[in-house]
């Protein structure tokens, strides 16, 4: 599961390129959600969670 938040696009095109990328391991299934998206259902079913988010002058986004 890729969760991400973007606001300007960079960081969707980041989690696409991961998603990308986890696809080409053999067995691996990905979904790839907005952290509005996201649901509790979603991460308590995955194996393995990367989250991405941009940063603004060395802070995470609210």
């Amino acid at each position: 599961m890729v969760v991400y938040y973007s606001h300007t696009g960079n960081t969707e095109q980041m989690a696409r390129g991961v998603i990308e990328g986890a696809n080409r391991v053999p067995g691996v299934v990905t979904k790839l959600r907005k952290a509005s998206e996201a649901s509790k259902e979603d991460l308590d079913m995955a194996d393995g969670i990367i989250l991405g988010c941009p940063t603004y002058f060395a802070n995470l986004p609210g």
